[in-house]
């Protein structure tokens, strides 16, 4: 396997699970949070904005929306290597 292809391939997979890892710890932060009773409110209110914009994103449907997210990711992620990888291949003038 080429050395390009490689490194496409490897800006994709973490193109596609960082957004996913970010999502979650937001996500898990925000569960963690609601435990403190002062903050159940803000804890509600936060995962409950979190399913809609995920919702948003996946046609009403909430795991496609992670997915969604995780794939425009991946896809802009590649895109940028290859665009990388086309400007440092032409020699500097």
């Amino acid at each position: 396997m080429s050395y390009r292809l490689r490194s496409l391939l490897l800006t994709g997979v973490f193109g596609f699970v960082m957004p996913l890892f970010v999502i979650v710890g937001l996500f898990a932060t925000l569960l963690t949070i609601g435990l403190l009773p002062f903050c159940q409110p803000a804890s509600l209110s936060g995962t409950t904005a979190f399913i809609n914009i995920l919702q948003t994103f996946g046609n009403g449907d909430t795991l496609h929306g992670f997915l969604t997210i995780g794939v425009v990711g991946a896809t802009v992620s590649i895109l940028f290597d290859a665009c990388n990888s086309l400007v440092l291949s032409k020699p500097i003038r």
